[in-house]
Formats: C-alpha cells, sequence, structure tokens
C-alpha cells in the first residue's frame, strides 16, 4: 500500500514556530511509497482555503491581528519539499547535468544558501531563493531517469508528477515573494533556468509571457546599465542574466518571426567574464582567454551570436524580405563562426574523418547546441527565397540541411547505446527536434532537396526521442509528430490541404510563426494551390473540396440529411449548358466588381447589393465556401459569384 504523507521533515520545525499544525485541513497526495521505509517520501500539502482562518487566529498572537501570508506560504512552500537526502541528489543532479545551458546559477553561491535553508528557522526563510531551489528539482525530476529516481526514494511512476508540482511551487514562490512590484536578481535567475521546463513541457507561450515581465524587472533593477558594484561576483551575475535575457529573446524572436523586446544597440552592457565559478568571489575575478574553455564560453558565443542575429528583428521584422540584407546578416554570423575558439570547431582525426574536438564532455553538447542553431537560423532566413528561388537561397537551405545534425551524429555514435540514458542528451532534445521539424518541411516541398540523407537524420531523430525514459512532451509528442510529417510526405501527390492546415500550429512554435509556416507550406505539392490540376473557377474548387471529403470519409454535412433533397452535383448536372455556364463566369477567382463587368448592369446591381450587404451563403454552401474562403485568404463574397448565394433548387 502506498505511504501517505502530510508534510517533509521539516514539518515539526514549522509547527514549532507557531503555526498551525499541518495534520489538520489538507489535501494528502500518495507518493507510492512503501509503508515499510523508514525515511518519509514528498508529498504534496495543500491547505485548504477554508483553513486559512484558523492559520489567521494562531497567527494573530505572533503578528497582531494583522495576516501575514508571506507566513502562509512558507508553510505550504517547505512542506512541499522532498526530504533533505532527496532534495540533496536533485540539486546536485541539475548542477551536474543541466546547469550548463543557461549558467544562470553561479554554484557556489547557491550550495552555500542551499545548505543554509535546512538550518534555518521558517519565517527567515527567503521565498525569492525558495522559487529558484523549486524550479531546480522540478526540472531534475522531469528529465532524471528512473533507476535514479528510484535510487533516492522516488517512485519512477510518481516523479513526473513532482516534477509539475515543484514547477507549480516555484511560480506560487514568486508570486508570494512580490516579483511583480519588487523584483530581485534571483527572480530573473529563476526564469533563466525556468525556460528548459517551458521547452520541454511545449509551453513557449508562457515561456513569452513571462518573458515580457522579466525583461521589465531587468530595466527596473538596472541591468541594462554598465554597473561598476566593488562587488564582482554581484556584477559578473547581474551581466549573465542581462545576456541570458538577451540571448531567450532574440532566440524566441527567431523561433516566431517577432521583434524583440531587448534592443541591445541601446545596451552597452559588457559580456560576462570567460571565467569558472570558482574563479568568481566578491573580490576577485580570474577571467581567461576564449581560447581557454571554461563554464561559461558557450554561453559568450550564444550572446554573441544573437547579437548578430537581433539585426533581423529591427523595424517590425521588415528587414527579413530583403534578400540583400539576410545575406549582410549571414555573412556577419559566418564570419563569426570563423572566429570560433578550437574547441567549438570540427575537425578531423588522422584518418580524416570528423571527430569531436573536446570528446564527450558538457562542450561537445554546448557545441551540438550552439552549432545545430546556426543551421536551423540559416535555413529560417534563406527559406522564404527558395518560391521563387533567389540566389544562393537553395544552395545555402540544402548545405545547412545536410549539416545540421552533424555534431550530434559524431556525439551519438560516440555514445554509442549509453546515448538515451545521458542527461546531457536528454536535455538538448528540443533542438533536435526543431532541426528534424525544419528537414520534414523540406522533405514535404523540396522535391530537388537530398532526400535520402534529410530523411535518415529525421528517421534518426524519430528513433531517439522514442527511445527517451522520460516523458516530457517534446520527445514524446515530437516524434509522433515527425513520423506524421513522414506519412505525409510519402503522402504528398494526394490532395489534402487540411492535414496541412492541421499541421501549421503543431510546428509553428519551431518553424517561425504560424503565418511563416503557413506560406511555406502551401508551396506543398499536394496544397489546394499547387495541384497539379489548377482550380478554374469556385465551382471547380467546391467539387474538388468535396471529392476530398468523400475520399477521406468526412462525416456527411448537415444540410444532406433531407432525403428529398437533390445533392447540388446533381442540381447542377441537370442545368441546360447555358445555365450551367453562368456557373462559370470567371476565367480566375475574381472579385464581385469583375463579376458585374462580365455579366452586365443588372448582375452589377445585384453583386454590388450582396457585397454591400454581405448576404450569408445558402446553407448547402457556407461550409465549403467557407474552407474554399480560408484557403484563398479573402471573404467568400470575393471568391463565389453571386449564383452561389443562392440554393441548388433556386439556380435550377
Amino acid at each position: 500500500m502506498p505511504e501517505a504523507t502530510t508534510c517533509p521533515t521539516r514539518a515539526n520545525e514549522i509547527s514549532d514556530a507557531g503555526n498551525e499544525s499541518l495534520d489538520s485541513g489538507h489535501v494528502i497526495l500518495l507518493t507510492g511509497a512503501p509503508t515499510k521505509q523508514k525515511e518519509r517520501q514528498p508529498g504534496l500539502t495543500v491547505s485548504l482555503l477554508p483553513q486559512i482562518s484558523t492559520i489567521t487566529s494562531s497567527s494573530s498572537d505572533v503578528y497582531g491581528t494583522c495576516f501575514h501570508t508571506d507566513s502562509y506560504w512558507r508553510v505550504q512552500l517547505l512542506a512541499a519539499l522532498p526530504t533533505r537526502n532527496q532534495c540533496d541528489m536533485l540539486v546536485t543532479y541539475f548542477l551536474e547535468n543541466i546547469n550548463w545551458v543557461y549558467h544562470a546559477i553561479h554554484v557556489p553561491s547557491f550550495r552555500k544558501e542551499y545548505s543554509q535553508l535546512w538550518d534555518r528557522d521558517t519565517n527567515s526563510v527567503d521565498l525569492s531563493w525558495l522559487s529558484l531551489l523549486f524550479i531546480v528539482i522540478s526540472e531534475s525530476a522531469l528529465f532524471i531517469s528512473s533507476d535514479v529516481a528510484q535510487a533516492i526514494g522516488l517512485s519512477p511512476m510518481n516523479v513526473r508528477n513532482l516534477s509539475h508540482i515543484w514547477y507549480t511551487s516555484s511560480r506560487q514562490a514568486l508570486h508570494a515573494s512580490g516579483f511583480e512590484s519588487k523584483p530581485q536578481l534571483v527572480h530573473l535567475q529563476t526564469f533563466l533556468v525556468s525556460q528548459i521546463y517551458w521547452l520541454a513541457t511545449k509551453n513557449v507561450e508562457t515561456m513569452n509571457s513571462c518573458l515580457g515581465q522579466a525583461v521589465r524587472n531587468a530595466y527596473s533593477l538596472g541591468l541594462h546599465k554598465v554597473n561598476e558594484s566593488p562587488n564582482l561576483l554581484q556584477r559578473d551575475i547581474q551581466r549573465r542574466v542581462w545576456w541570458g535575457l538577451l540571448v531567450c529573446d532574440t532566440f524566441q524572436s527567431c523561433c516566431l518571426e517577432r521583434p524583440t523586446v531587448i534592443q541591445v544597440h541601446s545596451s552597452k552592457v559588457p559580456l560576462p567574464a570567460n571565467c569558472n565559478d570558482e574563479d568568481l568571489t566578491d573580490t576577485s575575478i580570474k577571467a581567461r582567454s576564449l581560447n581557454e574553455p571554461t563554464e561559461l564560453s558557450y554561453n559568450i558565443l550564444c550572446a554573441k551570436l544573437m547579437t548578430v542575429l537581433q539585426k533581423l528583428y529591427v523595424d517590425n521584422c521588415s528587414r527579413l524580405t530583403s534578400y540583400s540584407f539576410v545575406q549582410s546578416i549571414d555573412a556577419e554570423m559566418m564570419e563569426l563562426v570563423d572566429s570560433f575558439p578550437w574547441y567549438f570547431r570540427n575537425r578531423k582525426d588522422e584518418k580524416g574523418i570528423p571527430a569531436l574536438a573536446t570528446g564527450i564532455s558538457n562542450l561537445s553538447w554546448a557545441q551540438h547546441l550552439l552549432h545545430c542553431c546556426i543551421c536551423v537560423q540559416r535555413i529560417r532566413m534563406y527559406r522564404p527565397f527558395l518560391h521563387p528561388p533567389v540566389g544562393t537561397a537553395r544552395r545555402i537551405c540544402i548545405e545547412s540541411a545536410e549539416d545540421v545534425l552533424s555534431v550530434y551524429a559524431l556525439l551519438r555514435n560516440s555514445c554509442s547505446e549509453q546515448l538515451w540514458r545521458s542527461p546531457r542528451f536528454i536535455v538538448q532534445s528540443y533542438q533536435i527536434y526543431s532541426a528534424a521539424v525544419a528537414l520534414a518541411a523540406f522533405l514535404l516541398v523540396e522535391r530537388t532537396f537530398p532526400s535520402l540523407r534529410i530523411r535518415k537524420d529525421i528517421e534518426m531523430v524519430i528513433a531517439d526521442l522514442a527511445q527517451r525514459e522520460t516523458a516530457e512532451d517534446v520527445a514524446v509528442d515530437g516524434s509522433k509528430l515527425l513520423q506524421k510529417m513522414l506519412d505525409m510526405c510519402d503522402r504528398r501527390d494526394q490532395f489534402n490541404p487540411r492535414e496541412s492546415e492541421r499541421l501549421i500550429p503543431a510546428i509553428a512554435a519551431v518553424f517561425g510563426g504560424e503565418q511563416t509556416t503557413r506560406n511555406y507550406l502551401r508551396h506543398e505539392d499536394g496544397y489546394v494551390l499547387n495541384s497539379e490540376r489548377p482550380v478554374q473557377n469556385p465551382v471547380d474548387g467546391l467539387v474538388r473540396v468535396e471529392q476530398r471529403k468523400q475520399e477521406e470519409h468526412l462525416p456527411t454535412p448537415v444540410y444532406n440529411h433531407n432525403p428529398t433533397a437533390l445533392s447540388w452535383h446533381e442540381d447542377i448536372g441537370r442545368l441546360e449548358p447555358s445555365s450551367r455556364e453562368e456557373l462559370y463566369p470567371h476565367t480566375h477567382f475574381s472579385t464581385a466588381s469583375e463579376t458585374a463587368q462580365q455579366t452586365g448592369p443588372a448582375m452589377s446591381s445585384q453583386s454590388n447589393n450582396n457585397q454591400q450587404e454581405r448576404t450569408p451563403l445558402h446553407s448547402q454552401w457556407s461550409d465549403d465556401a467557407a474552407l474554399l474562403s480560408e484557403l484563398f485568404e479573402c471573404p467568400p463574397w470575393d471568391v463565389l459569384p453571386q449564383q452561389l448565394l443562392m440554393s441548388p433548387r433556386q439556380i435550377h
């Protein structure tokens, strides 16, 4: 039987602090731990709102008549922590395997604060710092393997749920600490660390919303200004956080094709020092040359890269349509790549075979992230210039597509079967998923691209994501989505615009936004605008849509349930040839005014009245007309001739 717990090991201390006992009025979660286990497992203890009056009355002796929400939330949040041994292991897992990606945490400072937590009085616990601790253990629980989870006493079946509970606890600690009105540096560190959780759970919209708040808080704290504080540790952490926000902001602009929030050209904040955490104290710092790899080298190069790419998204992203401007940014980016230090460059061994410069290490995984990001961004920049082809866009897209996963393949081959158990592989799965989506889109649209090589890379990513022990959304859903895109590629000669439309929201967050995704997928061979048999007139388009419905075995439209009514195909077929020609007044899809010019004054007046009043389509046409007008991005009354505003009986 599972064991029910009401609080972690700090329950006695919380009770001694004069607060209400946590055994009354709480919702208890089952942890799945066996009863014979001596050490209690973590369980979330959530106070029921009706019991808040009890806590208020018991707190009045200490605080007077005023109820202190800070004290209330400290009790609740500390009760949600796991045992100390489990927390120790989760913190260590994060610092060794996850922190390197954004490196927002100065490890010695964090460990010092963490060790003091367990000896503090409840009312002296910093809620702001507690929010950082919760997101740290949340991400560890999200990525940790089943074996490790079981070894530290966490149920493998329950550890992912605990991850989401601890993430929610982190958000609650932020609110309880007043981060919106009283921003602190640790709040911004919490945001930077949270990025991994949001990406892994495909919660990009939340990240973008929180990004705006984080940037405003950074400005409130003056991080955008040059700080010459004598406290070297504080000064360098502020620079890390500021540049970390800029990297996140620009990266989201690349993914969603939106203007950046931070304008880097208006800020003169220096980059953080290239040093290891142990080289940085309050009074000293041992900065190193970029030729010497440190824990921060990857983050510094990311900041330099995003400084170049940010220029694409000024002026409301209007420069993205200029091929010459995109070329200039690409040239600047490749010049930066050529200046990368030796440990981020591809090399060849004595046999001429590509090899990793530093072996299997954090630097190698960082090299993969940086290399993959550059190739995907080159694809994003040049993809709009493939239809029609402009300059060298096609060549650059092919080169980037073939090279985007090259470093990953080297890591994969070096790790062999242990790859899927590597924490570093697990953390970066979002990056390989993003790259594979770009490749799969090429297979759907570009028939002249080297499909065998590209498909092989996509299948490699699908296999690796499917092997994952963890169950975060980007791995589970990502492998299924990529397989679906390959299936669509195998059936791309079949006309199915609905399938392409349904794909758009699923990949837009990594492809460049919904409109960019839609514009590109409309060049797919099977799309309605690019079918081999072009749509010559509205009725032909509606017939095509009806045929696709029948092929897909879609439910019969509502208007067909009348057994006495003839189908509109039958009605049209029974019309006299002269009457039937009236259904084809256009040689292309024209507006109502063009219809008027072709059909005479009487029809002109009728069309103008229809355009002004926007007469609703007859129910027998409305569903198909709505789809057709959506595909052609114009209102139904601009797409359809006047006859289609009437029923088939009226036409007859």
